[in-house]
């Protein structure tokens, strides 16, 4: 199971299934392939679609990469596998796999979303498949809930859940029946990015309460909905957060969170809330990690602390994105972050002063590190000492800077492609051995060097 925690060694490393995946694609198989989300510590996950160049369906084009000789589905009926079905259209849809061992295999491509569906049925499943599509399909779902006083790993077979199947049902069923299908969603049998995609909604009081006596259960996974974080006054074992807050709060009160156990922030947290004009996190003293979108759109922010992230290690990408409104940010509390990920406060055009004096650990920066930023006239990279490589687009677009001195950057090996703007080598201040790693890729604004 690609979600399993289990580490083996794979590429010399210890590594789970998922980080092994994510590895492969990311350093073998990543040549114009449109990724959609990173989970955390670098591990990216497909974009169904098209791919970069919007050429090709974004999976056919991963084949592709990871084995050269592929140019058609055909290519890969080999041993058990008898015949392959495209039907998606621009990458989205379904390929249809006819094995001799599993029947058929479908695999669904879904807008953000890959999963795969087996259709090998028992003799005591309910093929929910057979039966009319729509209502009558609900309802006779919904009587086999019923049914059941407890849904388990060990009954659940009586219907042929897929993940989405589970999703779909708990967002439609009453309270009674939705604890049954939290219940299944705890088994062995739904991974950990089923449960990231079930909502959990803290206002139903009975419902939460439900929540709190499973709570011995791992509920790191789960995303929850509230206008607030006093829930995790209740949730003692809870230690990642995924929630969904009020995209229209202009006010966010984040102190239940300072006195919580959580060490992690998952993906898009406060993601979208356009009318947030401060963001006060500077006792979250415990959390070491933060996901991917961290603030993204936030369009009214104009001011944030983060003074109080000394643990934090690692940054997802998309970290502030178009943040536009925001015109000062003090980073350097940040002293144990190791790597920037991409678009790291990206598109903050209003940004005029940033302090990265504290960075001092961070050895790679990703692609598009603040890019777009057109009012910033100055920036001191002496913070980024022990930095060693960086992404493509570095200070791309920020036209206003005066000069950009990389000669504090006394460890960097690599850089990708610099500024947009040709006069920018007017701007670069380097030493002779970084003259040659910034030729590689940046020849045509080097080429009187």
């Amino acid at each position: 199971m690609q979600s399993s925690t289990n580490k083996i060694d794979i590429y010399d490393l210890k590594l789970n299934a998922r980080d092994a995946w994510s590895k492969l694609i990311t350093t073998y198989g990543n040549y114009n392939i449109n990724f959609i989300r990173s989970c955390e510590n670098n591990r990216y996950e497909l974009n169904a679609g098209l791919t970069i160049d919007n050429e090709k369906s974004n999976f056919f084009q991963l084949i592709q990469n990871l084995l050269t000789k592929f140019k058609k589905w055909d290519d890969i009926i080999i041993n058990d596998i008898t015949g392959i079905e495209d039907k998606t259209d621009k990458g989205i849809g379904n390929i249809i796999i006819s094995h001799r061992k599993y029947n058929t295999i479908i695999i669904h491509f879904l807008k953000g979303h890959y999963y795969m569906e087996i259709e090998n049925k028992k003799n005591n499943d309910v093929n929910i498949n057979k039966y009319l599509k729509g209502s009558i399909k609900y309802k006779y779902i919904v009587t086999l809930l019923k049914k059941y006083e407890d849904i388990n790993s060990e009954n659940y077979l009586y219907i042929k859940y897929d993940s989405n199947l589970l999703i779909r049902l708990f967002v439609r069923v009453n309270i009674d029946l939705k604890k049954k299908l939290f219940e299944l969603s705890l088994t062995k049998q739904f991974d950990d990015d089923t449960k990231r995609r079930m909502k959990i909604d803290v206002t139903n009081n009975d419902f939460f309460q439900f929540i709190i006596e499973k709570s011995k259960h791992n509920l790191n996974e789960y995303t929850f909905r509230s206008k607030n974080f006093e829930f995790l006054e209740k949730l003692k074992t809870l230690t990642h957060l995924n929630i969904e807050v009020p995209l229209n709060a202009k006010e966010i009160d984040f102190s239940p969170f300072f006195e919580s156990n959580i060490t992690s922030i998952g993906d898009d947290f406060l993601n979208g809330c356009n009318k947030l004009t401060s963001i006060d996190l500077s006792g979250l003293s415990n959390v070491t990690s933060i996901g991917r979108s961290f603030a993204t759109g936030c369009f009214e922010l104009e001011s944030i602390d983060l003074s109080g992230l000394s643990k934090v290690t690692s940054i997802g990408d998309y970290f502030l994105y178009r943040c536009m409104s925001l015109e000062i940010i003090d980073l350097s509390g940040l002293s144990n972050v190791t790597s920037i990920g991409n678009n790291f406060l990206n598109r903050c055009k209003s940004l005029t002063n940033i302090d990265l004096s504290g960075l001092s650990n961070i050895t790679s920066i990703g692609n598009y590190f603040l890019e777009g930023c057109l009012d910033l006239e100055i920036i001191d990279l002496s913070g980024l000492s022990n930095v060693t490589s960086i992404g493509n687009h570095f200070l791309y677009g920020c036209v206003n800077l005066e000069r950009i001195d990389l000669r504090p950057l006394v460890n960097l090996t690599s850089i990708g492609r610099l500024c947009n703007d040709l006069s920018c080598k007017d701007k670069i201040m380097y030493t002779q051995n970084q003259l040659d790693i910034l030729r590689i890729n940046n020849q045509d604004i080097l080429k009187d060097s």
